[in-house]
Parts: C-alpha cells; structure tokens; sequence
C-alpha cells in the first residue's frame, strides 16, 4: 500500500502522529501530503509524474526549428557559427 494512502487513512482516523512517527518520512512531509489529500481527494494520493512542467532553458520552437534546418543545410558548421548566423537572422 502506498505510504500516503496509508497516511491519509490514518488522519481521517485521528492516528496521525503515531503514523508519522513510525514513517520514514518527516512530519513535515506528511502535512504537505496532507493538505493535498484535503484540496483534491483520495486521487491526490496516488503517485505523480516527477517530470517538469515546463524547462527552463528551453528554446523558442522557432529558433530550435531555424537551428535544425541550418544543420541539416550545412552539416560541416559548428555551433558558433549557427549562433551567429541566427543572431544576425534574428535581433538584426
């Protein structure tokens, strides 16, 4: 079963310091899991992706499609070159 679960069992029966204790996991961890059983369920519970909502260093699909056609146009140039040739594509 899966500790959260198991945790939120537990708080609606009032054995919620005795199941923290006994856990891994520090208290509070079980009070960010908490709250989030308390705003959307059981179903929250459950596990979650780990993957990012968004990358932060990202490029515009753009600029990422404009680096893919140079390279394709001209395999043999290195990234400094494309840079530039984009900088000047692009911001003059």
């Amino acid at each position: 079963m899966n500790v959260f679960v198991l945790w939120g069992a537990c708080w609606t029966e009032r054995k919620w310091s005795r199941s923290v204790a006994s856990s891994p996991s520090r208290a509070k961890t079980g009070y960010k899991i908490f709250d989030r059983y308390k705003e959307y369920g059981l179903e929250a519970l459950t596990d979650r992706s780990r993957r990012p909502w968004r990358y932060a260093n990202q490029l515009p699909q753009q600029v990422e499609a404009a680096i893919l056609n140079l390279k394709r146009e001209k395999p043999y140039w290195g990234a400094r070159k494309i840079r530039e040739r984009l900088l000047r594509r692009f911001f003059l």
